[in-house]
């Protein structure tokens, strides 16, 4: 059951539950101001972040109906259906997550601009790493940069003893940022090493 209410702004919206395998995940659909031109908004009511097809923490879901695609005959219970159908998919078992592919695809930038902090990993450096041994170690001189709007980017500069690197980073251009020493540890897996760390902890 849908339950409709006005925000302050006037807004029409319904607030509604949906039920998976149990658990209650409250929504609110939203009608914007330019409605039938835009679409209705599905966000959680509870600020949660529910899904990998969601704009950050607390934010809409991307639904199969959305800006790039949208059609006026496209109703409210639609979507409550849409949210539903994504929700299943990427929940199939109480103790399972699945990942749901997107209908459209987005470049890197687009895929960075909600996060303020960023670490840049290159193809050099990559190609680096690949050539490391498994279980060695390598001395790393990081980069912090700020960048715009407050947002602060690293990267690896060189790798190596820090007077005689065995590799530099020579695609970025050199800025006067902070530099901070840290530390390449190559390992096989990452499951393998968190499995480890478990047992070490846990012991």
């Amino acid at each position: 059951m849908a339950t409709p209410r006005l925000t302050d702004k006037l807004l029409l919206t319904f607030d509604f539950d949906l039920v998976l395998h149990g658990e209650t995940f409250p929504f609110t659909l939203t009608y914007p101001a330019f409605f039938p031109e835009t679409p209705p908004l599905v966000i959680p009511r509870d600020g949660r972040h529910l899904s990998g097809h969601q704009y950050g923490v607390g934010g809409e879901l991307c639904l199969e109906f959305r800006s790039d695609n949208w059609d006026p005959s496209v109703t409210g219970s639609m979507l409550i259906q849409s949210a539903h159908r994504l929700l299943s998919a990427e929940r199939p078992t109480p103790d399972e997550r699945a990942v749901v592919p997107s209908a459209h695809s987005i470049s890197l930038g687009q895929d960075l601009r909600p996060w303020s902090f960023r670490f840049l990993i290159t193809s050099a450096v990559m190609e680096y790493i690949a050539r490391v041994p498994v279980g060695a170690y390598r001395s790393a001189t990081i980069t912090d940069m700020v960048v715009p709007q407050k947002n602060f980017a690293a990267y690896i500069k060189a790798l190596g003893p820090a007077d005689a690197p065995d590799w530099r980073e020579t695609e970025i251009p050199e800025r006067a940022e902070m530099d901070v020493q840290g530390a390449l540890i190559r390992v096989a897996s990452l499951v393998l090493l968190s499995h480890k760390i478990r047992d070490h902890v846990f012991l």
